[in-house]
């Protein structure tokens, strides 16, 4: 049942794995995995292996050695036996966005499916939808970006570190959406979002996603981009680049001005038994208590109750509990929309204020608050190192 839940949100033919085309066959239409083919071999949680099959080659995993032979030609879904250890196995799936962030090689830190699920839908793309993002990374979002707007739309997205553009491109290549998706190396701080013959500076795009140390810095570019009525998001770890932020947006005119902290918390159910005191077994009473009849002292004893299959067991009772290891804090997500009436872009003569927008008290703070903004500056820098 589980490996059937995750082909659910499959996508697309074999070929193209993370995107969709309305004349392709279904998820998990009979599809099976070939030479050349980026496919997931998984094993339980936080074990899934992305590999490229490719002839006479073997991954070596914690489940044991597999061929990738042995792959080819199994439909997806289809589990894959060691040649050493036949009790030892894994289950063949197509790459989806989901298990991608999964598995995906990190180069930085990255959006997980909780955050970019309300990303997209908070930011309302759909296929057709142009999108700018700054701060590739791993490439984690941009591959769920892809199958949104895509067939129709295209994600435009600028990455600082040019070794992290290049090995971004290169995974866009070989995962069948470099035609949904571009990646350009740029600082789009300085330099804003254009593109040669595309003309993104000026009211281009239909949404807008930043991941950056200072993202106030791009804020100005993020106006000028994003068409009237339209939604950015920017994602930050601190609420002290949050505080920057917000301030730039209002500056700029942006309404609708919002912050939200995506906590994810999944659970589980499971039946477990019930643990019986010893003064309530065999019918047993506590010390001290009155004395009763035996229809009064078996009422006290445990019960055997009917199982779903209609067996009969110890009594047990179902559980819900969240898990033992959940994530914590991921960051904040801030949204804000380019008013209807708004100016197209902003003034020719616009220059950025102090950072945030400070007061002018500020120069005569404490040496306490100065370390603090020091401290949340060498924080946003790190972010960007990582």
């Amino acid at each position: 049942m589980a490996v059937g839940g995750w082909l659910a949100v499959g996508w697309g033919h074999p070929s193209r794995p993370f995107v969709s085309d309305h004349d392709e066959l279904e998820p998990g239409a009979g599809a099976k995995a070939k030479y050349g083919d980026l496919v997931v071999l998984f094993g339980g949680r936080r074990m899934l292996y992305p590999i490229i099959l490719s002839q006479g080659e073997t991954v070596h995993v914690k489940a044991g050695l597999f061929h990738h032979d042995d792959v080819v030609a199994k439909p997806f879904g289809t589990i894959i036996r060691s040649r050493k250890a036949r009790e030892n196995y894994l289950h063949l799936l197509r790459p989806t966005p989901e298990l991608w962030t999964l598995s995906l090689p990190h180069r930085t830190q990255i959006l997980y499916t909780p955050d970019i699920s309300l990303v997209t839908s908070k930011l309302l793309l759909a296929p057709g939808s142009v999108v700018v993002e700054s701060g590739t990374g791993s490439g984690s979002l941009s591959h769920a970006l892809a199958r949104t707007v895509a067939p129709g739309g295209h994600v435009y997205t600028f990455e600082f570190h040019a070794g992290r553009a290049a090995t971004a491109t290169a995974e866009f290549v070989a995962h069948s959406i470099a035609d949904v998706v571009t990646c350009t190396q740029r600082d789009v701080c300085a330099h804003g979002f254009g593109l040669p013959g595309i003309g993104l500076e000026h009211n281009y795009a239909d949404a807008l996603f930043l991941d950056l140390p200072a993202p106030w810095s791009a804020a100005a570019a993020a106006y000028n981009v994003l068409k009237c009525e339209s939604i950015m998001c920017s994602f930050s770890p601190c609420i002290e680049q949050v505080q920057r932020m917000c301030v730039r947006l209002r500056e700029l005119g942006f309404v609708d001005i919002h912050t939200v902290e995506n906590v994810h918390m999944p659970m589980e159910v499971k039946e477990r038994q019930l643990s019986v005191p010893p003064y309530l077994a065999h019918g047993a009473k506590r010390a001290g208590d009155d004395a009763g009849s035996d229809d009064e002292a078996s009422s006290t004893a445990p019960k055997r109750t009917k199982s779903l299959d209609g067996s009969v067991r110890p009594a047990s009772h179902w559980a819900a509990r969240n898990f033992a290891k959940i994530g914590g804090h991921s960051g904040y997500l801030t949204f804000a929309r380019k008013p209807v009436d708004a100016a197209p872009t902003v003034p020719a003569d616009y220059t950025d204020p102090p950072l945030a927008g400070a007061p002018a008290a500020a120069t005569t703070t404490t040496t306490a608050t100065t370390t603090t903004t020091t401290t949340a500056a060498s924080s946003a820098q790190a972010t960007s190192d990582q």
